[in-house]
Formats: C-alpha cells, sequence, structure tokens
C-alpha cells in the first residue's frame, strides 16, 4: 500500500526521539504536508469568509479520505487506517483555518 511506503519513510528518515527517558517520538519534519495558497481575484465583489469556510467543510465532509490518517497501534503492533469522524454540531472547530492577507508578490514569496 503506497500509504504505508509514505508513512515508513517518514518515520524512518524524519522522526527524533526525545533525549530525556520517555522515549517519544517527534517529528521534525511533515515532509509530506504540501502547503497551498489559492489568490482569490474578486471585481468590486466581496467575499464571505464564512461561507469559504463552510464550502471546505463541506468537501472534507463528502471525501473521506481528506480526513484520513495512518497511526501505528502498538497494542496490534501494525499500521491503522483512521477515518477521523465529523461532527454534527460544531463544524467551526473541526479544522483551523488561517486567513492572510498578502499584498506583494514578495510576501507571497516568503510564506
Amino acid at each position: 500500500m503506497a500509504q504505508e511506503r509514505i508513512y515508513l519513510d517518514e518515520h524512518i528518515r524524519f522522526i527524533s526521539y526525545d533525549n530525556d527517558k520517555s522515549g517519544e517520538q517527534h517529528n521534525i519534519l511533515a515532509i509530506y504536508n504540501v502547503p497551498m495558497c489559492f489568490k482569490l481575484v474578486m471585481n468590486q465583489q466581496t467575499i464571505s469568509i464564512r461561507h469559504l469556510k463552510l464550502a471546505l467543510l463541506c468537501l472534507i465532509r463528502k471525501h473521506t479520505i481528506l480526513r484520513t490518517s495512518l497511526n501505528y497501534d502498538t497494542a496490534k503492533d501494525c499500521l491503522m487506517q483512521t477515518i477521523k469522524q465529523m461532527p454534527n454540531d460544531d463544524d467551526d472547530h473541526y479544522y483551523s483555518f488561517q486567513l492572510t492577507k498578502i499584498s506583494s508578490e514578495d510576501e507571497l514569496e516568503q510564506i
């Protein structure tokens, strides 16, 4: 499975362990996360950030792959695929969204 290969590759090459006695694992890089920026162009009209956020949450609700993760289950000693459930009443706190206003190409390049 391709997801297992990505998980193993990330954990072999990009995981560090605490120097203390806990032995906890910590990601030092989220190498396979791909940040994206979208430029919204408006012709003297306004866009509702609330409606945009609701549209994105509708996509997340519809497509379970956007809520899927691989986690290592120590009890079963294997990788388990987990699908995060969508709450029916609290969509506002399901995922965090960051809104940034960019005024120049230089600011965009810094992201």
